[in-house]
């Protein structure tokens, strides 16, 4: 078995987060395609079934099947003892409309062969088959049929004595709120006695524990359904996870075509129902690195994030012989296309939204490896709420930001792997629910190294000017408060040294500390990467303040390598990166308080040689540690022979 098809089994019950939620069962593929408004819940029926390990299991209207034969093959797939109950009188009622024996019989056709050993199909009214069953003996009921409230109300409570200590109840549609619907009354109601969790996708299931032995997996989902951020997670999981399910339906040779147009019309893209094909695993020998294709899906529109953790990495593999291909996150059509011909996906920064889920579960069952890259916390609220710089944006803007933490959380559920660019955001990533992290640095790729030699030969080539700039560049416009930790000790400079200039890049308000010293600061705009460091290289002073939080502790050397390359010395917070970086008065400076940022500034500012000498030094050490060649062979090549040595295994 590939180390794709046993990462998530139903042994792991100590998966953090909301892995705990995910077995390969929820990517199996369902069997058995009918019109059904239930397609979207399959990965959940497989997950719940094999979780539950229900020993009698009874649906209450059945219609052409598709949610009982989910059932049927989950207990097949498991190879559990269970007896299987459908009840319907396969006639129709007033939400379903009226049908006749066909329904029946290509149900029949279906289900005898492959379930008939354990599975029954009874012909009645849900009260007439009542009694035939024993109380306390069900222990997964699905609640399916006429949708009033009076009528949902009614088979719930007449089927609530035959339920075992360990039950749970389905229900379908409790999120349907038009015409005589009434399922999500009854929900709602039944929200305030027992344990519950709704998934509001595919016109909502609502998990409803009625037992008082539930098994752990169960009692798990109940107490998640109590966290807001991971109850959200788990459901944008199975709602990308049942996109995929019907997206498998449509690839199907042999489904109907008014099938096929009912589902176009339920699918809000159709260029993804396009790109899909039918799920196969794939066969042979695991490739070896030399060979390895690599896609690498992710946001490129935030160009110095693209330029450090993808276009870097694709730098980075191609020099380990591996081939690479980069897709934007938004062409989805492209991407699903080049699952074909790839070995490894790494998703980077790209939020779990359902069609994304869908596209990692696709490449999960062609077998390719899922990773998932995020560059800093933003996968954790708590870490995210706590950061100050959040606290000087919008109001609109925060909450827009701390509302994507589920989305990318999700990502890390779903993908095997994780790649860190820190080991703080690894330690941050395993808490959260990674389960394998890699750490790969960001480093020096052949663009930054040719850039800085340039500007560094333009710099030795200028005259002297007498000036001493101290140079901050700010990348977005959440950076207010890390600038601030920083603002008095650079006032005090200003004021102490006539010949001091600051230098400001980027999106940045002037805290007040500075008001008075306003005519001493040069403001640029935001620039792209190479005048970045040509500005970088005609300044003296390069500082990274960062307020001391967990975010940024998770923050990568980017600012601090840039100007080292450039041989600027820099003066840095002391966040756990930088620490294990610089090594104060050798190759920088490090400082907290305002005391010891004057006090690194000021003897930076009055000793030239001394910034040569701190200049020269970081640039060794830059070249030593985050040279591209060091950061593959310590860091990608063993991430890669780790990942195919397991899938060879």
């Amino acid at each position: 078995m590939s180390a794709e098809g046993r990462d998530r089994t139903a042994d792991d019950a100590d998966a953090p987060g909301a892995a705990r939620f995910l077995t390969s069962a929820s990517f199996a593929v369902p069997r058995d395609f009918v019109t059904s408004a239930w397609i979207e819940h399959a990965p959940f029926a497989f997950w719940i079934v094999e979780a539950l390990r229900p020993r009698r299991l009874v649906e209450l209207g059945t219609y052409a099947g598709f949610s009982y034969l989910a059932f049927c093959q989950a207990v097949r797939r498991a190879a559990l003892d269970t007896a299987c109950f459908a009840i319907d009188t396969w006639e129709g009622d007033d939400h379903s409309g009226r049908y006749g024996p066909n329904v029946l019989r290509g149900l029949r056709r279906r289900h005898d062969r492959k379930y008939g050993l354990f599975s029954r199909l009874i012909r009645s009214t849900f009260d007439d088959a009542n009694p035939d069953f024993a109380d306390y003996s069900i222990d997964l009921l699905h609640i399916d049929g006429l949708h009033t409230y009076e009528a949902v109300k009614h088979d719930f409570e007449t089927w609530l004595p035959k339920l075992s200590d360990q039950a749970v109840v389905l229900f379908h549609d409790t999120n349907v709120r038009n015409a005589d619907f009434g399922v999500f009354r009854l929900w709602e109601e039944l929200q305030t006695r027992f344990p519950s969790f709704e998934f509001r996708h595919g016109f909502g299931l609502g998990v409803l524990g009625i037992g008082r032995a539930l098994p752990k997996p169960l009692t798990d989902l109940f107490d998640a359904a109590k966290n807001p951020e991971e109850a959200e997670t788990i459901r944008l999981i199975y709602a990308g996870l049942g996109r995929a399910a019907l997206a498998s339906a449509v690839a199907q040779p042999r489904t109907p075509r008014n099938f096929l147009a009912k589902l176009r019309r339920s699918l809000r893209s159709k260029p993804a129902l396009r790109a899909w094909r039918r799920a196969r695993r794939m066969t042979g020998a695991t490739p070896p690195l030399r060979g390895l294709r690599v896609l690498i899906v992710g946001i490129l529109v935030i160009p110095y994030c693209a330029k450090y953790r993808v276009w870097q990495k694709k730098e980075l593999l191609e020099s380990l012989g591996c081939t690479c291909t980069v897709i934007d996150w938004t062409e989805l059509g492209r991407a699903r296309e080049a699952l074909v011909g790839h070995d490894i996906v790494i998703f980077y920064r790209v939020r779990a939204e359902p069609e994304h889920i869908a596209l990692v579960a696709q490449a999960r069952r062609r077998g390719l490896v899922t990773v998932t890259e995020i560059d800093d916390t933003i996968f954790d609220r708590s870490i995210y709420q706590a950061n100050s710089n959040l606290e000087r944006v919008g109001p609109a803007l925060r909450e827009s930001v701390l509302a994507d933490t589920p989305h990318y959380r999700a990502m890390l559920a779903v993908c095997r792997y994780a790649i860190a660019s820190t080991r703080p955001l690894a330690r941050a990533l395993h808490e959260a629910g990674a389960a394998d992290v890699f750490l790969v640095e960001n480093g020096l790729d052949d663009e930054t190294a040719g850039i800085a030699a340039g500007a560094l030969a333009a710099r030795r080539a200028e005259n002297p000017d007498g000036i001493v700039r101290i140079v901050y560049g700010s990348g977005s416009d959440t950076h207010d408060a890390d600038f601030a930790v920083a603002a008095p000790a650079l006032a005090l400079t200003l004021k102490s040294h006539p010949q001091v200039r600051l230098c400001l890049a980027g999106y940045l308000k002037l805290p007040p500390a500075l008001a008075e010293c306003s005519d001493r600061i040069e403001r640029h705009a935001f620039m792209d990467f190479a005048a970045w460091l040509a500005l970088l290289a005609r300044c003296d002073i390069n500082i990274v303040p960062l307020v001391d939080s967990a975010f940024n502790d998770a923050k990568s050397t980017i600012k601090y390598i840039e100007a080292s390359m450039v041989e600027i010395p820099s003066v840095c917070a002391p966040r756990e990166p930088y620490v294990a970086i610089i090594e104060h008065g050798r190759n920088g400076f490090l400082a907290e308080t305002t005391a010891q940022w004057q006090g690194a500034l000021e003897r930076l500012v009055m000793d030239a040689e001394l910034r040569r000498q701190i200049g020269a030094a970081a640039r060794r050490t830059v070249e030593a540690r985050y040279a591209a060649a060091s950061i593959a062979a310590r860091q990608l090549a063993p991430m890669l022979k780790d990942i195919t040595s397991r899938l060879a295994g």
